[in-house]
């Protein structure tokens, strides 16, 4: 019954166990009831009405919802204990932070020279051109990671909620709305080969991305769905593809930091940095940041949108609450600042749109059929930094 529901976690819902509350909801079956509850708050002979199941049994169903706080009760009514948001619920949010993605995006492009003079001390401002490589650095490093991290801790949203079990998370669930999907800059994907070696891409929710870094997602899922595969060999072999494949980029990734460093030269030999057309004719045609040497001009960047962020949010903080009232979590009860994630990422999406749009950062178009919009690159960390 979850068909069609995007359901995530800011944090780590942890092992598949009780404490997981989407285990938890899956083994019970429990999705019935919550998508009843999903609009309202509603007695117990709603849901019963609703589910045409026995009351009883959906009383023992709440029973351990309540215990791992998906659900809670006031009165006679049963709410949710996590932010739904519908499709109006999406409307709604994107309707409402327009004009706060304008006066961000506008505080964004006043800063623009300090911005890139922090960026003229990146190694790969050599060969990135500067759209792109403020895609990276002010699009995901600043307003999608760097920007979480400082609405947190200026209150704004909670993130990391300590949970039952030990574990520590705030759950969303987001039915599918595909208009807001396209050039939506907020979806990073990242992979950890080791210690040393992050690849990562970053852009919109519009289609399938095909840059290294999301190799591994797209073939251990591919193996893990295959109908053509015994059920019982689909996980030992989607561990297998997942070692042979990190391996490989690990290889990659030495060969595109050899090239940038200027101690190989182009064209690419492995098989991988060829396919991704990632090595042109003299230097990389993606960012590689090297954390040793980078990382004070790329932290001068974050800080300065982290400090643009928290200020114009502050401003802007009682207007978004009172333009959202009638979201479906607030009359569940659900904190507001617990809602802010999804409607912060939905308005840094809007921002980078519109800075995309203003051309200061790059607009990403696909190469492929149906494919989505984005950008990807290589960190180089040391273990000290990792």
């Amino acid at each position: 019954m979850s068909e069609g529901l995007s359901i995530y976690a800011v944090g780590d819902f942890g092992p598949r166990d009780r404490w997981n509350p989407e285990w938890l909801v899956s083994s019970l079956n429990a999705w019935p009831v919550l998508r009843v509850l999903a609009p309202e708050p509603a007695p117990l002979s709603t849901l019963a009405e609703e589910t045409h199941l026995p009351a009883s049994t959906i009383d023992e169903k709440l029973s351990s919802l309540t215990d791992l706080g998906i659900v809670s009760r006031a009165g006679n009514k049963i709410h949710l204990g996590f932010a739904w948001f519908t499709q109006a619920d999406q409307d709604l949010i994107h309707a409402s932070v327009i004009q706060t993605a304008h006066d961000l995006a506008d505080r964004i492009l006043a800063r623009r020279n300090e911005i890139d003079r922090y960026l003229a001390a990146v190694k790969a401002s050599d060969w990135v051109d500067l759209p792109d490589l403020r895609f990276a650095v002010v699009g995901c490093f600043g307003l999608d990671w760097g920007a979480l991290d400082a609405l947190k801790a200026s209150g704004h949203l909670e993130h990391n909620k300590e949970q039952p079990g030990g574990r520590r998370y705030v759950m969303y669930v987001e039915e599918p709305v595909e208009r807001y999907q396209q050039r939506d800059y907020t979806g990073s994907h990242t992979t950890w080969i080791n210690e040393a070696y992050q690849w990562t891409s970053f852009g919109d929710h519009s289609g399938p991305r095909y840059g290294l870094p999301d190799l591994l997602w797209h073939l251990r899922s591919t193996v893990l769905r295959s109908e053509r595969l015994p059920a019982e060999s689909r996980a030992p072999l989607g561990d297998l593809v997942l070692d042979a494949v990190s391996a490989q980029l690990d290889l990659a990734a030495e060969e595109l930091i050899r090239v940038a460093t200027g101690t190989q030269a182009p064209p690419a030999k492995h098989p991988l940095l060829a396919a991704a057309n990632a090595v042109g004719q003299e230097r990389p045609t993606v960012p590689v940041f090297f954390w040793d040497a980078d990382g004070s001009a790329i932290d001068g960047v974050v800080n300065t949108v982290k400090d643009i962020t928290v200020s114009t949010v502050s401003d802007r903080f009682d207007h978004l609450r009172t333009a959202m009232s009638d979201l479906t979590a607030l009359r569940h009860g659900v904190p507001f600042t617990e809602c802010f994630n999804p409607i912060w990422h939905a308005l840094f999406g809007h921002v980078n749109r519109l800075l995309a749009e203003a051309g200061y950062l790059a607009d990403p178009a696909p190469r492929h059929p149906g494919e989505g919009r984005y950008r990807w690159w290589l960190t180089v960390r040391s273990p000290d930094n990792a």
